[in-house]
Formats: structure tokens, sequence, C-alpha cells
């Protein structure tokens, strides 16, 4: 299982390592037959099976490893991302919720679930939970979604505008404040600051998705 591991850790390492996964997974399917209680082989199975997006395979053996040490926290991490990707929304949030109140000063899983309250428009559970993480690190990513969590809430533009500055000074290359000043500017009808945002977000990250969407979004000659 040790080279199981090995190859496993390649593809999280190294970036996208298609074959180095699946030889991975071979190896670490086999060693589990063998000793049906290594759990980290099973940990690291079901996190490659994560990894080529298969959560469905995954969620077992996560709740098998939590069945016996319910306080592995990686382990609990990964089973909430398992269901992220099934879209078991509401099983991924309460998984996530559990790691941020077991270990809140491990940072990996605020933006996490910071994104599934977005997505449902909980901008205060959203934003109270980003003011815990701006306490321990400053983030460009999260300032940039306490921006959006305060538009949720009804909070005045130039509040969450405030939020992009800070995210900008901390990385003024980050792509997705300029989409998030964007969409901001957008929707208080300031199309000319809109566009400039959406441009400078598509000439730091030419494929962009959501700023070229925000661009053609604008009404005609509003943005010139």
């Amino acid at each position: 299982s040790r080279l199981g591991r090995a190859y496993v850790e390649l593809h999280e390492s190294m970036g996208p390592q298609r074959r180095a996964l699946e030889r991975g997974l071979e190896l670490l399917r086999a060693a589990l037959a063998d000793r049906p209680g290594d759990r980290t082989a099973r940990f690291r199975l079901a996190s490659a099976e994560v990894a080529r997006h298969r959560g469905d395979l995954a969620v077992p053996h996560f709740h098998e490893l939590l069945r016996q040490e319910p306080d592995w926290h990686r382990a609990r991490f990964r089973l909430a991302i398992a269901c992220d990707q099934l879209g078991r929304y509401a099983e991924a949030t309460a998984e996530y919720e559990r790691v941020v109140r077991a270990a809140p000063d491990w940072l990996e899983p605020y933006p996490l679930l910071a994104r599934l309250y977005l997505s449902r428009g909980d901008g205060a559970a959203a934003g109270n939970l980003l003011e815990r993480q701006l306490e321990y690190r400053e983030d460009a990513l999260a300032l940039v979604n306490l921006a959006l969590a305060g538009h949720l809430q009804g909070r005045p533009l130039e509040t969450s505008l405030e939020a992009i500055e800070r995210a900008l000074k901390l990385d003024p290359r980050f792509a997705p404040a300029f989409v998030a000043r964007g969409w901001l500017q957008a929707r208080a009808g300031r199309f000319k600051s809109a566009a400039r945002d959406y441009r400078e977000a598509l000439r730091l990250d030419p494929h962009n998705l959501d700023a070229q969407a925000g661009l053609q979004a604008i009404p005609p000659d509003a943005g010139h």
C-alpha cells in the first residue's frame, strides 16, 4: 500500500497525474483486499476516488473510517468534498461545519463551506464564517466572498467594495476580485466601471467564464 499511497500523493502534489492515480488505485484496492483494517490505505483509496470525482465510491469508505475514528478531521473534510461533488449539499454543509467547529484554525474547509452558504443565498452564515476565517489570516478569496456575503445581507455597496479593495491590496492580480467588483458595480447600474473590471479580469485570466458572461450581460453601449 505504500507504493499505492505514493502514486496518489504524486497526483495530489504535482497536479493531474492520471496514470499515477489509476495505478495507485489498483495498488490500494489490492492492499485493502488483503488488509481491510488498514485505515491509511482506505483513506488514500477514498481520497483517490474523490480526486477522480467518484464521490459515490468514496463516501462508504469515509463513513467506515469515521465510524472507527470520529475525530479524523481530514477524513471528514474529504467526506464533505465527496458529498459536495454528488450534489448532496445539505450533507456536505453539515460535515464542513463539523470540521470547522472541531478544528477552527484549519482554514482549508472555510472557502468550500462559504461557497455553499453563498450558493443558497445565506449571506449571514457566509459573512460570520468568513469573518472568523479572517481572524486567523488575511485572504483575498475570503475578502471577495465577504463582499458578496455583505451584498446578500443588503449592506451598502461601499462596504462590499472596501472588502474587494482589501483583497486587491493582498493580490493585485486576483481575477476573481475584479469579477466580483464588476458584478457588484453592474448590480448598482455602474456599467462603465463594471465593464472595466470585467475586462481587467479577462486580461489577467482570458478564459474566465464569469468575466465573459458579465461583460456580455452589460447593456449595449453602457460599458463604453
